[in-house]
């Protein structure tokens, strides 16, 4: 994980698109020669006013959440009495929470025992291409990634009825202005919401 990703330096970020490419890392180091197997998830953090991704780093990051501060008086109180409550006693702060915490890991493992068990179907995949030709979007890798999160998302739901609102981004989009780009985003709401439901309905009961 990388915090301020778009500000890594470039010699940085060929190491990585090489690994990444490869799966494969080689380190030569005063006198250190050594290669070893390397399969990793990139994640990182960034401030778009700082700067933006160069398009081959862009292109390895699948899927983004765009984060805000609290609007809400009682919402941004209880995030100061946390982090106030973690610096006091950083353990017990740990401890209040670590069934939560655990419950949660039961989810997720509970999700990936059931994804061999999702299916999908013709109408989907068109779906998903016909999304990434809309977007414009550069390169194959965003429709395999929509496809992954959307039986990821499926996955841990069991319940057909269940709604969401996601955000799935991958990929680069086409060089149009923030404004176009926007609208393109906003004219396939509904093809994302009709998406979900044809994941739910193409996937296997589970």
């Amino acid at each position: 994980m990388s915090m301020r990703v778009n500000l890594l330096e470039d010699y940085l970020v060929d190491i990585l698109l090489d690994v990444a490419a490869m799966g494969v890392n080689h380190i030569e180091r005063e006198g250190i020669s050594h290669s070893h197997p390397a399969r990793f998830t990139l994640i990182g953090t960034m401030n778009p006013e700082e700067g933006s991704l160069r398009p081959q780093l862009l292109d390895r990051f699948a899927l983004s959440v765009e984060v805000c501060g609290e609007r809400n008086v009682s919402a941004r109180c209880e995030v100061l009495q946390r982090r106030l409550d973690y610096e006091r006693d950083p353990q017990s702060f740990c401890a209040r929470y670590r069934e939560e915490d655990e419950a949660l890991a039961g989810r997720v493992r509970q999700a990936r025992s059931l994804l061999p068990q999702l299916r999908y179907t013709e109408p989907l995949l068109e779906l998903i291409a016909r999304l990434g030709i809309e977007l414009e979007v550069d390169g194959h890798r965003s429709d395999i990634m929509l496809l992954k999160a959307a039986f990821g998302y499926r996955s841990s739901r069991r319940s057909y009825g269940a709604q969401c609102r996601a955000c799935l981004y991958g990929g680069r989009i086409g060089a149009a202005p923030p404004t176009e780009t926007l609208t393109i985003l906003k004219s396939v709401t509904l093809q994302l919401k009709i998406f979900v439901s044809c994941v739910s309905a193409c996937s296997k009961s589970v």
